[in-house]
């Protein structure tokens, strides 16, 4: 059965891309959304399904994804936009910080633990869940208070998620001017240039060869110096690693990289959805989801009001709220349906900065609480 589980997923991304041109409904979804609400569909209806394969899929597509569309970064497009992306990053963590402090004294009646659930929430929207996971830990928080946690951030991350693969990012464009991207005209000549160039299974072959030998150092390194493997700490070698293959692009084919790496996003997309399991939720006290529902879509609400008052663009909003809420894995796909590769390097940087800051902040705020 695990077998035919593999199978189906390594095939729905590649069925997906082949049938999207010729069917209007997969034309309008996107691969992204197909492969998203397919694996949704396996998830929610299948009564075998192997958990922790497909946590394994999803982490092992997101790293391969990751790191083969790094090769393309154009690190120097990347300074241009330091200062905007900065402030906008900023906001966003800003914007975290305020609606979890408000969130304590609208739930707190309601929730003895409020002030760690508050923490929790600030932790995992800034950092991500391996920060809510020690925030849990120090906090000495109720194993099932956690679980609940996780279920809920996936709720909520999940249809955010998916409403910016269908095209959300478009909602942006009412409030936020558009994005003038760095090095477009470098952009339109290497994209030129890639498809006058037809990928061969050689090209295919070096660029994959170069992904698994950039994860294999990454986690092997995090079991030597960590004994396990350190999500922060891999995807810090990853980037790195990617950076210096970068710096060498005349030795990869962009073409490869480009369709390489969306397919490992697409079956992460799909791992995703299969892992969204809707029927959790009725066993949930209610006061969490309202809580945490509060927190998320306030913090993204404040984040897209500041960025109009500031005068910072679609893209740069949508990438540093990805990096804060979601951390670095996510700048991937998201920075993909966006068209602007330039901003994935910077969604994973700010990514790895939420990962150092996000336990300080959520202290911080336990501190000011009690």
């Amino acid at each position: 059965m695990t077998i035919l589980f593999v199978f189906i997923s390594l095939l729905v991304p590649w069925g997906v891309l082949k049938i999207t041109p010729h069917f209007r409904l997969t034309r309008l979804l996107g691969p992204f959304v197909s492969c998203y609400v397919l694996g949704m569909l396996l998830g929610n209806i299948s009564l075998t399904l192997p958990v922790s394969l497909f946590e394994s899929l999803t982490q092992i597509s997101i790293l391969f994804g990751l790191v083969i569309l790094l090769f393309m970064s154009n690190v120097r497009a990347w300074h241009q936009i330091e200062r905007k992306t900065l402030l906008s990053f900023f906001l966003i963590i800003l914007s975290v910080f305020l609606t979890c402090f408000l969130g304590y004294f609208l739930f707190k009646e309601e929730l003895f633990d409020a002030h760690k659930v508050v923490a929790m929430a600030l932790g995992v929207y800034v950092g991500g869940t391996s920060n809510m996971s020690a925030i849990s830990y120090a906090l000495k928080v109720d194993k099932d208070v956690f679980l609940l946690m996780n279920v809920i951030d996936t709720l909520f991350s999940g249809v955010y998620f998916l409403f910016l693969l269908v095209g959300g990012a478009s909602f942006y464009h009412l409030f936020l001017p558009q994005t003038k991207k760095a090095g477009e005209n470098e952009k339109k000549q290497e994209t030129s240039q890639s498809h006058q160039s037809v990928s061969h299974f050689k090209d295919y072959g070096f660029v994959f060869f170069l992904a698994v030998l950039g994860v294999l150092l990454a986690i092997g390194l995090s079991h030597l110096f960590f004994g396990k493997e350190e999500g922060v700490f891999i995807i810090l070698i990853l980037t790195s690693y990617s950076l210096v293959i970068s710096s060498r692009q005349k030795i990869i084919h962009l073409d490869s990289c480009h369709k390489m790496g969306n397919y490992f996003l697409y079956l992460f997309c799909f791992g995703m959805g299969a892992l969204t399991n809707f029927s959790l939720l009725i066993q949930m006290s209610y006061t969490y989801i309202y809580l945490v529902g509060f927190v998320f879509i306030s913090s993204i609400l404040l984040h897209l009001l500041l960025c109009h008052f500031f005068k910072i663009d679609r893209d740069t909003a949508v990438i540093t709220s990805i990096a804060s809420l979601y951390g670095p894995v996510f700048a991937a796909p998201v920075s993909q349906v966006l068209d602007n590769k330039e901003l994935l390097l910077v969604g994973v940087t700010l990514g790895l900065i939420g990962h150092a800051i996000g336990n300080y902040l959520a202290f911080i705020l336990v501190y000011l609480l009690s």
